[in-house]
């Protein structure tokens, strides 16, 4: 039951991620069955690209578990498959125990809250919708993700694996 209405959830906010993906030249694809999104787009800094893989498991109830893949070797979580905002504050890359192990910490991102990855004690995922800064829709996440990969103040290129 609750799969079905997530399923619907996350059918719906696709035709918003569809658009930002034709007005940016992005690809999408869903797995609905999966409740799992991958979206594929590139830095208009530097060319680079990155893919966002979206859990939806539970959403939006829950926040979407949000990873970055390697756009060619497939790898979820190594640390090339994450792109460096650290230029300007508030920056979005953590670290976990580990080079191979960045996480998005940010309250959009179910991992901060499963993983008990977060600096935060104050965050908590019954929450995260209000604390999430408005982006709570998967349009809102993936468009972030986008803006912090298109500004050349912020965006400091692929991520290297250095603190």
């Amino acid at each position: 039951m609750q799969a079905d209405v997530t399923r619907t959830v996350v059918e719906k906010q696709l035709a918003d991620v569809r658009e930002l993906a034709q007005t940016n030249n992005w690809e999408v694809e869903a797995d609905l069955e999966a409740l799992a999104v991958e979206v594929r787009m590139q830095s208009p800094v530097d060319d680079e690209e990155y893919v966002i893989h979206l859990d939806c498991e539970g959403f939006d109830e829950k926040p979407p578990y949000v990873e970055m893949v390697h756009p060619e070797t497939g790898e979820v979580g190594d640390y090339e498959a994450y792109f460096d905002d650290r230029g300007k504050n508030p920056n979005i890359i953590a670290y976990g125990d580990g080079k191979k192990d960045p996480v998005l910490c940010h309250q959009y991102n179910r991992r901060i809250y499963e993983d008990d990855a977060t600096p935060h004690g104050n965050w908590t995922m019954a929450d995260w919708q209000s604390d999430a800064d408005n982006l709570t829709t998967l349009g809102d996440i993936v468009a972030d993700i986008y803006h912090r990969i298109s500004d050349p103040e912020r965006y400091q290129g692929r991520y290297d694996g250095q603190r």
